[in-house]
């Protein structure tokens, strides 16, 4: 069943790809998750703040 060896320098240049396809898409995946939480972070703290000033 060896009707096309794959040279180790192929199945490199095929895991680079595959890595930078699945970098882009977690990248796109992560940006907004993380200004999601930076924003709930933020105003979770300013709520505390605002509530401890009332107390």
């Amino acid at each position: 069943m060896k009707s096309h060896e794959i040279t180790q320098e192929e199945l490199e240049q095929i895991d680079i790809n595959d890595w930078i396809k699945n970098h882009e898409v977690h990248k796109d995946r992560l940006t907004p998750a993380i200004i999601i939480t930076a924003v709930v972070i933020c105003s979770g703290l300013l709520t505390l703040s605002f509530a401890g000033f009332l107390i």
